[in-house]
């Protein structure tokens, strides 16, 4: 339904959040460039997307790789605060983040009405950048000829999830 929503609706969101899973791992309609597309589109002018990872999917190079196809520089990972999660944010509008400083006067104001730890998420947001930077360059690292079955290999060794090429109809 996520993907339908973001193709064929016409609202115009601050933030999206996906948190999509089946069995065996994300589904592969909410895993590729042409839902990363769909949201883009969707999201308002200097709109998020926030989408979370389990730890231990292989996939998570081919999932960066398309959301930065997408979002090109700005994105950044990271290790949730209080699960075995990665969580992702890529947004709209300038390709940086504001300083660390400016993010840090932020959280400081939110936290007298947020119970969050948003101090916290500065540091991470932060890092996350690099991570997922590091992340992307070792995909593209790998020789050409790397692939299974025309799906690229991920940064772990296996195959990207199955129909990840999948495209939204529009």
């Amino acid at each position: 339904y996520g993907a339908e929503y973001v193709k064929g609706h016409d609202a115009r969101p601050d933030v999206i959040l996906v948190d999509g899973f089946l069995a065996h791992g994300m589904p592969a309609q909410l895993g590729n460039a042409a839902f990363y597309s769909a949201c883009h589109a969707r999201l308002a002018s200097d709109g998020v997307l926030v989408a979370n990872f389990v730890e231990d999917d292989p996939h998570i190079p081919y999932y960066l790789a398309e959301v930065r196809s997408v979002f090109g520089e700005s994105l950044s990972i990271f290790m949730a605060e209080d699960s075995c999660n990665y969580t992702l944010f890529a947004w709209k509008g300038a390709p940086g983040l504001p300083s660390r400083d400016k993010l840090l006067a932020r959280a400081r104001v939110l936290a007298t009405t947020h119970p969050l730890n948003l101090r916290g998420a500065v540091r991470r947001l932060k890092q996350g950048v690099g991570l997922a930077s590091n992340w992307t360059r070792r995909q593209k690292s790998r020789p050409a000829d790397e692939t299974t079955n025309g799906r690229p290999i991920c940064a772990a060794g296996t195959e990207a999830p199955h129909d990840a090429s999948t495209n939204l109809q529009t």
